[in-house]
């Protein structure tokens, strides 16, 4: 099960962590959060990710996906840029 968060206030993190807390893998989307929330937001969901041993990966900027241990994750190579020709 993946959920997905735009993450606005540290009541909308504690969501996310009883997520990871249940086995669930989360995408959570950090982009639009107060700077100084962001940070404490990430620091508790860090340590939430740890505690449960789990994955914690940088999918974009502000964008992390955190998976439980029991979770497949299959990470893709890079798919090479098409250059575009002129004619």
């Amino acid at each position: 099960v993946t959920v997905r968060k735009d993450i606005m206030t540290f009541e909308d993190a504690r969501a996310v962590a009883n997520g990871i807390k249940r086995g669930e893998q989360q995408i959570i989307n950090l982009n639009d959060t107060d700077a100084g929330i962001r940070q404490k937001v990430v620091d508790f969901l860090c340590g939430v990710n740890y505690a449960e041993d789990g994955t914690w990966e940088e999918i974009g900027t502000n964008i992390y996906m955190i998976a439980p241990m029991n979770a497949f994750i299959e990470v893709a190579p890079a798919t090479p840029h098409s250059n575009s020709v002129r004619n």
